[in-house]
């Protein structure tokens, strides 16, 4: 299992830089889901949980929302475990 500071270098190298993060663990990219100019997808890097107050796109676990954002061979390269999930 990865930490909290290997997620969001994870999340980093794949969505970008993060536009800041609050007290917890959220931290807020870019979403290249809905293309939105300005950072709205908030993640936890902790819980792994995931939402996008554009699109409302959201759930839990990394792997699987990278899956979902369109970068499969990284989800895959990051995220070792056995799971696959469909676009």
């Amino acid at each position: 299992m990865n930490t909290r500071l290997d997620n969001l270098t994870i999340l980093e190298n794949i969505l970008g830089d993060h536009d800041g993060h609050d007290r917890n663990n959220n931290y807020v990219f870019t979403c290249s889901n809905c293309q939105h100019p300005k950072p709205h997808l908030v993640i936890d890097v902790v819980t792994e949980k995931y939402h996008c107050w554009i699109c409302d796109i959201g759930g839990q676990g990394l792997k699987r929302m990278l899956f979902k954002l369109g970068f499969p061979s990284e989800a895959k390269r990051f995220f070792s475990s056995n799971i696959t999930y469909g676009s």
